[in-house]
């Protein structure tokens, strides 16, 4: 349920991903742009499209449109040089996820040859606040270890081909879970409930930070 928004008492799963970016304007306050159907596009795709978003948010050219109806936001608190930073929830969203800066930190690995050594490695770390009324924390704690996961695999796929250019869908990155519960006429799933008070956590988890080249 983390794909999600709450409308007039009622929790709403989408089955599609519009992806906010949250865009900072220099001292002039913040946009959320949103990466319409994310999870049909490659990163290639999504990296070109937010940053012609971000570049409109800050020259003040995006239109209404554009900048409502999100599902999930990503936050790069990172860019102003915080290392970890609890995201705020952009509502009627249920959840947020951000990222730190990329810090190099001496880890604990393990060599096939030497067993567990020391090494330095590039760190970041991954901050999601989520509401809690409608997401158990298990929950919350499993979608961090799936994107760990996926941005570990793409690592394991660029090592193992050796490859300057790797893409992976969206949808694999961010894992959201898109299952239906009761399908309306719009096409998405509506769960009732009744919510009277706001009840936020967060998790946060630790993961190696890897460059993702491609050809532009």
């Amino acid at each position: 349920h983390l794909n999600a928004s709450v409308s007039n008492g009622e929790l709403i799963v989408h089955n599609f991903i519009d992806l906010g970016i949250a865009v900072d304007l220099d001292y002039e306050g913040l946009l959320a742009p949103v990466v319409r159907d994310a999870d049909t596009k490659r990163l290639g795709a999504i990296a070109g499209e937010i940053s012609d978003l971000a570049d409109r948010a800050r020259t003040r050219k995006l239109s209404p449109d554009e900048i409502t109806g999100g599902t999930f936001t990503l936050t790069n608190n990172g860019s102003a040089g915080s290392v970890l930073t609890m995201p705020i929830i952009n509502q009627p969203q249920v959840a947020i996820l951000g990222t730190g800066s990329v810090v190099k930190r001496a880890v604990v690995v393990e060599d096939p040859a030497l067993g567990e050594v020391i090494t330095v490695r590039s760190m970041v770390y991954l901050a999601l606040t989520y509401d809690h009324r409608l997401v158990d924390g298990a929950d919350a704690a499993r979608f961090l270890t799936d994107v760990n996961g996926a941005i570990t695999g793409v690592r394991q796929t660029a090592l193992t081909l050796k490859a300057g250019s790797v893409e992976i869908p969206i949808e694999k990155l961010l894992h959201f879970r898109t299952s239906t519960i009761n399908n309306d006429p719009s096409g998405r799933s509506i769960l009732r409930n009744a919510f009277t008070s706001y009840h936020y956590a967060a998790h946060i988890q630790m993961i190696e930070a890897i460059a993702v080249e491609r050809e532009m």
